[in-house]
């Protein structure tokens, strides 16, 4: 995404992770999904002034991204969407 302009940062940042919080950690209940969402989720750009062609842009290079993962390797795209299918 980086690499055809598209700005991205990590879903968020647990709570249990936090460093003022750490303490408290052992009273959340299991981290798993935070953890798992941590690793692998991703924040797309998003403010009021994006504009449609902008949202184009971010949509049709995510689907080319998975077009030529499934004509390069359709083991790397099951592996992929295995990850986010819990999230559909």
């Amino acid at each position: 995404m980086e690499s055809c302009g598209i700005q991205t940062r990590s879903f968020f940042y647990p709570m249990h992770l936090q460093p003022k919080l750490k303490k408290y950690a052992k009273n959340f209940p299991s981290p798993t999904n935070s953890e798992r969402l941590y690793n692998t989720g991703l924040c797309l750009p998003i403010h009021p002034s994006l504009e449609e062609k902008e949202v184009l842009y971010v949509a049709q290079t995510i689907k080319n991204f998975f077009q030529q993962l499934s004509q390069n390797n359709s083991r790397d795209i099951i592996a992929i969407m295995y990850l986010l299918l819990p999230y559909i």
